[in-house]
């Protein structure tokens, strides 16, 4: 086997096999021979680049040198033995081969075998294979095709795209495929994990109504895809699914899901707004963080648990709502919503809230509270957890009256500093007045008033402060 490398002035097969060196005793080549072999090793990668092993008379290719460039052609046998497998991340990072060809006695390809194979356009798939791992072509960004031989039992190629046999499941659909549009067939029930990771000319995607799994990081850093649909049948979108697609806008999901992955939908920033389902029952970590178009947000009634960093750096959310059934709400889950100036909760205040969960909102944010759970929270007014509590209940005032000629006194409900005293000579609220100077609840439990009075008849009540 012929191998040319150059170290300094030398140029020549290594090792044992042959030598070119200075000394034109031992054996003279021309300059244009020279120059030929060496170009050579440039353009086309052979067997001196790859590492095996041979077990039962069958081999199994299990390393690539990363130096190796452009066409691989891998032999259908070394030492007279088949070449029947490719191992788990054989040609990983061999970043300057074009394109590699299998070998009809290939049966295996393990998992992630070509993955960072960065400049690799073409690979070909023969008959043999019957098993293939995952993530054999991650990270390919320059990966146009994949052929399978149509004497495959097991394996398909539909235009350039991986399935198996009966097409109901898409494997790889290659990263530099020219179209901007792509329908799924409709045989398809499974999408992979990684299936189309990284697929940057993509707008719009159409899935199959047969469609009912739909794998991690499936469509993750697809960052042209614009808007996609979720069919019905489809129960669970698992974690990191569309993460980093940073084009889409919109997405609807289907009544049927019951389940959202970690970080799902993280760092679509061009996201604004998203229905989820009724289904659903936890917003777990990361699964919104970095949304920065979202606006608003209804988080479904079914919902116990908001996850860490669950809405992080969406800045800009500008309100939410929290059912009454939310019990949990993580580390930092809406940590630098800085637009975030409304919260309003539908239940009693969730019994675990963990560090960070409502920091850095916009200033003054509140927490609107519908007055039946007041008392889970605290007094109106106070900070909770970062947030200023209004209750969403009108002020009942339990007693009042004289404590001497001069002073009377207000006790209301519910207690808290958000509240002033207003006074008219009539029942004509339209044109009351504040009690000057202005008056600050004189208990600890902030429900009680007391302010000096003149003999003129004066109508008095409490509302909240502005």
């Amino acid at each position: 086997m012929i191998r040319c490398r150059v170290e300094g002035a030398r140029c020549g097969w290594h090792g044992s096999r042959f030598g070119v060196v200075a000394n034109q005793q031992r054996m003279k080549l021309s300059a244009a021979l020279l120059l030929s072999l060496c170009a050579l090793s440039l353009y086309a990668a052979d067997l001196s680049d790859l590492t095996y092993t041979t077990t039962n008379g069958e081999v199994a290719i299990t390393d690539c040198d990363t130096t190796a460039t452009g066409e691989l052609i891998i032999p259908t046998t070394i030492g007279g033995n088949p070449v029947t497998s490719i191992e788990t991340g054989a040609f990983r990072g061999c970043a300057m081969l074009t394109v590699i060809t299998i070998p009809d006695h290939v049966t295996s390809i393990g998992e992630r075998a070509f993955r960072d194979c960065t400049d690799l356009t073409s690979l070909t798939i023969p008959s043999s294979v019957t098993d293939i791992g995952n993530g054999i072509l991650e990270e390919c960004p320059s990966l146009i095709t994949i052929e399978v031989d149509a004497e495959n039992q097991n394996y398909t190629g539909l235009e350039g795209v991986l399935f198996n046999a009966e097409a109901t499941i898409l494997i790889v659909y290659p990263q530099a495929k020219t179209e901007q549009q792509y329908s799924i067939p409709d045989s398809v029930t499974t999408i992979v994990q990684r299936a189309f990771q990284g697929c940057n000319n993509l707008t719009v995607v159409t899935l199959p109504e047969r469609l009912h799994t739909i794998g991690e990081q499936a469509f993750s850093e697809c960052r042209n895809l614009t808007r996609i649909t979720i069919p019905d049948g489809v129960t669970r979108i698992q974690s990191g699914t569309f993460l980093n697609c940073t084009s889409l806008t919109a997405i609807a999901l289907p009544e049927t899901l019951i389940g959202i992955g970690q970080g799902a939908f993280s760092r679509c920033s061009s996201l604004t707004d998203i229905n989820i389902p009724q289904g659903v029952r936890a917003i777990i970590d990361f699964t919104f963080g970095n949304c920065t178009s979202l606006t608003t947000f209804t988080i479904p009634d079914n919902v116990t648990y908001i996850g860490g960093a669950a809405f992080y750096n969406c800045t800009g959310l500008t309100s939410i709502t929290i059912p009454e059934g939310v019990t949990t709400i993580g580390i930092q889950a809406f940590y630098r919503c800085t637009s975030l100036t409304s919260l309003t909760f539908r239940g009693p205040a969730p019994t675990t809230i963990f560090p960070g969960a409502f920091g850095r909102l916009a200033d003054g944010a509140v927490a609107n509270v519908e007055g039946r759970f007041a008392d889970s929270f605290g007094a109106v007014g106070s900070n909770w957890n970062g947030l200023i509590l209004n209750f969403d209940r009108p002020v009942t005032i339990t007693r009042c009256g004289f404590l001497n000629p001069t002073t009377f006194f207000i006790e209301f409900e519910p207690a808290g500093a958000g509240y002033r005293v207003m006074n008219s000579p009539t029942l004509d609220f339209e044109n009351a007045v504040e009690v000057t100077p202005a008056l600050e609840p004189t208990t600890t439990g902030d429900n009680r008033f007391e302010f000096a009075v003149s003999g003129a008849r004066n109508f008095y009540w409490l509302e909240p402060t502005e």
